[in-house]
């Protein structure tokens, strides 16, 4: 490839790269209960060196997701499983299982899974996210 292609090529390629980072932040957004209900989201998520440190807040109701089974972020795709989590609407307490992909915009849309039940969980990133720990 002549030299002279190369800044060419770094232009084309900086932006797929960049769509790849998944920057740390408070996310918000929304997931959707079986029965089509709507609950706010905010997800609080940390990309450090060691990996990620996440917790995820539906109505009032924290979960984490736990350092010896972190999330994992591959090609523009984020899965994680939370600690117990009881759903506005259930009774029992119940690990959120999720595989999200973004969009050309960053946001994260997928299903998750909880005991026998699919949910829809939609994440808007940060409007001031960092690439890394605070």
């Amino acid at each position: 490839m002549p030299i002279r292609c190369l800044p060419l090529l770094l232009l084309v390629l900086a932006p797929a790269a960049a769509a790849q980072m998944l920057p740390s932040g408070v996310w918000t957004g929304t997931l959707t209960d079986p029965d089509g209900d709507a609950h706010a989201v905010e997800t609080d998520i940390q990309r450090c060196a060691t990996g990620f440190t996440m917790s995820l807040d539906v109505g009032g109701r924290t979960a984490e997701v736990p350092e010896d089974a972190p999330a994992t972020w591959e090609r523009g795709r984020l899965r994680f499983t939370t600690s117990r989590l009881r759903l506005p609407g259930t009774f029992l307490p119940r690990a959120l299982t999720c595989d999200l992909q973004a969009d050309a915009n960053g946001v994260l849309r997928g299903t998750c899974t909880t005991g026998g039940d699919r949910v829809r969980l939609q994440l808007s990133p940060p409007a001031d996210g960092a690439f890394g720990c605070d």
